[in-house]
């Protein structure tokens, strides 16, 4: 039926000047299709362009536009673009809180910072300073200290050998000679104590009365005596026996002994040699002592009867040889010699004391 409709109707016609006008146009030719990739011909030098054309840009324009033609650019050049504005930006902003905090805190004068101390107080020193007033006297001498003050100072063996060889070596004798009183000033005194006196050094003699007054229970509690002594000496110390009768009855061990290692030894020599027997010479046994080099320090002299005067004499001679040594004198039991004990101690620094039993 649509056959029929359609061949009924009749075809409408164009204008007629719409006909005249596409039969006169010229054909359009269809460009042929280009290859990617294939290189634009060069635009002809000289050529001029028909009106109307699009004329391509000078270098000049494109070298003006080129800073516009960013996001034109390959990939990689972008990425570089992007880093080297971030890291513009990022240094602007750190220069720039730098700046701040710089003016914040403010600059330093040229001079440094100033700092505040205390001050100190001020001290005027004139004529008019007081003088020191020196204490009131006690009465009390340096050389009557109490011994108990002084305490006992232990010195190494070998310091000890030192001292004594280098005094022996010079052979000095007199006020250069190491005594003890230099030693006691310097701190370095022991103590030593005997029949109830004290000395106070670093070397020791006992000289002790083994005369035929002395049998019995007089030697025995001498012997103890002298052992006890010894025995309570310091390590630093030295010491050296020598009894007498009719003559001088030394330690056979010569020179200065030490204490700790002589003990035995000289524990063996008094029981089983010292004997009480033979008069009271005590001369010899001084001799014996004040040979001894360096000299002692302090000596101890215990006898039970009477001696000969001469005897005072004899120690005080020896002891004006050289640096004065002060002898401690006790006697024993009996009082006969107490007048020449007494002038011995008191001639030599010493002190006197009598003991009447044991």
């Amino acid at each position: 039926m649509s056959d029929r409709a359609s061949q009924s109707q009749p075809a409408r016609r164009e204008p007629r000047e719409q006909t005249a006008a596409r039969s006169a146009a010229p054909p359009v030719a269809t460009p042929p299709d280009i290859p990617l990739g294939t290189p634009a011909p060069p635009v002809p030098v000289g050529i001029p362009v028909p009106p109307g054309a699009i004329e391509p840009p000078d270098a000049s324009e494109i070298e003006h536009g080129a800073g516009r033609l960013v996001f034109g650019m390959a990939p990689w050049m972008r990425q570089s673009a992007s880093g080297l504005i971030s890291l513009a930006f990022h240094a602007a902003l750190v220069t720039g809180l730098g700046l701040w905090a710089y003016g914040f805190r403010g600059a330093p004068t040229p001079g440094g910072e100033e700092v505040m101390i205390a001050e100190l107080p001020m001290i005027e020193l004139d004529d008019e300073t007081p003088e020191l007033q020196p204490e009131a006297d006690s009465g009390q001498q340096p050389a009557e200290m109490e011994l108990a003050e002084i305490a006992p100072l232990s010195i190494s063996d070998a310091g000890q050998l030192e001292l004594v060889d280098v005094a022996a070596s010079l052979g000095v004798g007199g006020q250069g000679a190491i005594n003890s009183g230099s030693i006691a000033e310097a701190g370095m005194a022991a103590q030593a104590s005997f029949m109830g006196l004290q000395a106070t050094g670093q070397r020791f003699c006992i000289i002790a009365d083994c005369s035929g007054s002395m049998k019995g229970g007089k030697i025995d509690f001498v012997k103890s005596e002298v052992l006890r002594t010894i025995g309570g000496l310091s390590g630093g110390t030295r010491f050296q026996i020598c009894f007498f009768n009719s003559r001088e009855l030394p330690f056979p061990q010569e020179g200065w002994r030490r204490p700790v290692e002589e003990i035995g030894a000289l524990r063996n020599w008094v029981n089983q040699v010292i004997q009480a027997n033979g008069g009271t010479e005590p001369a010899g046994a001084f001799r014996f002592a004040f040979a001894l080099r360096p000299r002692p320090d302090a000596i101890f002299f215990m006898t039970d009867g009477k001696f000969g005067a001469d005897v005072v004499g004899v120690i005080s001679g020896l002891n004006a040889e050289g640096r004065t040594v002060p002898v401690h004198t006790i006697t024993f039991v009996d009082r006969s010699a107490e007048a020449m004990m007494r002038r011995i101690a008191q001639e030599s620094g010493g002190r006197y004391r009598h003991v009447a039993g044991f």
